[in-house]
């Protein structure tokens, strides 16, 4: 029993004597001494000896004008002690400690997958704080948000889906832009489509990170015109229970509820939130219709069944989880042929009425850990999708005659045409995609300059498990299914191989090069390969934390979608 305590008391007595030389060689301006001391040690000390630890190395990088790393271990420090004061402490680290406290932060990471300023970027970042969002009405989704503060992005016009454009390039629905929360991919691997709705609660958000350009060198397919990373807020942010309801016009409905704390080593975070609204029915009569309508008919906005989304993260010393629930729907305002249409009358296809309905769940489990001077991140997700795509077609139109098999008819050579009414489509599919990820970086010195390099590998498994096609008329009669032969879009799997490097050199603390380089190799569903290098380089210099300029190349790699294709 006595000697266990007497090693424990050798043990600190160590710790303290390591920590008193590196606050001696802070104090007489020997930085990289007391830096060197500290994060060879840092493992070995515990309790306040490591708070202590933690907040030197911090200033020490801060003395050196490295904001980045110094930040780094600020956030270690306060997530160890959330209600830590700065107290004498340079007055520069006291406002960085007010700044992470409240939320915010002078830093991003987006950019280059670790923490830089806004300044050291590669690309343009706009940065959406919490205030900002708060200053909108409460009743705004994701794609309002972002269409009112980022600089050439905007809301698109698209058929069921609510979509967004960066600098005017678009699809049918939004597979252009990568969109991410805690830098967890929302887009699916079907269609590369991600919908900015009211399937994303937009109250549990801490920041949103946005990436006005190409950024395929870190994240390959689909971040071809600009990346959206939305950082959710900590349980300390929180810290308690808070909820939200709002009513509006045509009876929509809004709740928002979420809950933080910390407990013991543990940061806990839960959202959940609903939105509903049957939208407006407008009466169009058909000698005002501009359509091929052939009686009166309507147009909607949303209607039935309610988007949510519900999740929440832990955060444990060196791991951290995440799961969370989306389900989204939004009925088309008018048939595929431009026309109005009766949706009452078309008949429930799999629990749903017409509308482009997403559910998705998405897990991931990371783990964090700091050996010596290298940062090791691992972490593996899951990611699944069940899509009901119901169009109603037309109200009545004249096509080619099918037969139950989907093949048109033809009589002496010619297409048999009929009058459909009530003309519908059903694509039903579910996709899931299993995946991980290991990244590792680490600060360098060269002579007077110093500098980052960061490796990365990713690995993913695609599969579109499930896939039904249904064509109807007269609003309840089905009229085929096809065959799987015949299906636009064939069951399947795919694997996708990836490596990536990234270089963030010094030259002064003022001229910086950032540079990085990925390697994507994807293995199709149809047994053919296709990869793609995606470069990035930037030079870039700021003077001053007023002005910036940078100079910089880009080349994305967007793979077809598996739908497409």
């Amino acid at each position: 029993m006595w000697m266990p305590v007497m090693v424990s008391a050798q043990e600190k007595q160590n710790q303290r004597q390591v920590y008193e030389k590196a606050e001696e060689a802070y104090h007489i301006g020997q930085l990289d001494q007391a830096i060197e001391l500290l994060e060879d040690h840092l493992n070995d000390f515990s309790g306040n000896l490591r708070q202590s630890a933690l907040r030197l190395v911090s200033i020490c990088y801060l003395a050196q004008d490295d904001k980045e790393t110094s930040e780094k271990y600020a956030r270690l420090l306060l997530s160890i002690n959330p209600y830590y004061t700065s107290v004498q402490d340079p007055i520069r680290f006291e406002d960085m400690i007010a700044l992470l406290k409240s939320g915010r932060s002078s830093t991003v990471t987006t950019a280059s997958s670790q923490a830089e300023s806004i300044n050291e970027a590669p690309v343009p970042v706009t940065v959406i704080t919490r205030e900002m969002i708060d200053q909108l009405s409460n009743n705004k989704s994701l794609g309002q948000i972002l269409a009112t503060y980022v600089p050439g992005l905007n809301e698109v016009s698209a058929w069921p889906i609510s979509n967004i454009a960066m600098h005017g390039v678009y699809t049918s629905s939004q597979e252009k832009i990568l969109i991410m929360e805690n830098g967890h991919r929302l887009n699916l691997r079907t269609t590369n489509n991600s919908k900015p709705d009211y399937a994303i609660s937009t109250e549990k958000i801490d920041h949103i990170e946005v990436l006005r350009g190409p950024a395929s060198s870190l994240y390959g397919n689909v971040a071809l015109t600009a990346v959206v990373n939305i950082i959710t807020k900590n349980g300390r942010d929180v810290n308690g229970v808070k909820g939200k309801y709002g009513y509006g016009s045509y009876g929509t409905h809004r709740a928002d509820f979420i809950a933080g704390t910390t407990l013991l080593d543990a940061d806990v975070m839960a959202w959940a939130s609903i939105y509903t609204s049957q939208g407006k029915k407008v009466d169009i009569p058909r000698e005002s219709d501009y359509s091929m309508t052939q009686h009166d008919g309507y147009a909607y906005g949303y209607k039935e069944k309610p988007s949510y989304d519900i999740g929440c993260t832990l955060k444990l010393k060196d791991f951290n989880f995440m799961f969370n629930m989306k389900n989204g729907k939004q009925v088309p305002q008018y048939s595929w042929y431009a026309q109005t249409y009766d949706y009452d009358a078309f008949r429930t296809m799999a629990g749903v009425k017409p509308g482009y309905t997403v559910n998705e769940k998405h897990l991931e489990l990371g783990y964090t850990k700091q050996l010596g001077k290298v940062n090791l991140n691992v972490s593996a997700y899951g990611d699944w999708y069940s899509v009901q795509n119901y169009q109603p077609v037309s109200d009545s139109i004249i096509l080619n005659q099918y037969n139950n098999d989907g093949d048109v008819i033809y009589i002496d050579g010619k297409p048999q045409t009929k009058l459909y009414k009530g003309l519908m489509q059903f694509i039903d599919y579910q996709e899931y995609t299993i995946g991980a990820m290991t990244k590792a970086d680490a600060n360098y010195t060269l002579g007077s300059m110093k500098g980052n390099l960061l490796v990365g590998a990713q690995f993913e498994y695609f599969k579109l498990s499930n896939n039904d096609y249904t064509m109807g008329e007269d609003y309840t009669k089905i009229v085929y299914t096809l065959p799987e032969e015949k299906n636009y879009i064939r069951i399947g799997s795919e694997e996708i191989y990836s490596a990536f490097i990234q270089g963030k050199h010094y030259f002064t603390s003022q001229f910086i090069l950032n540079a990085g380089l990925r390697f994507d190799n994807k293995s199709r569903a149809n047994g053919k390969n296709v990869s793609a290098l995606s470069p990035r380089v930037a030079l870039i210099y700021f003077p001053n934390e007023k002005f910036s300029t940078k100079l910089s190349y880009s080349r994305a790699f967007v793979d077809a979608p598996y739908y497409t294709r």
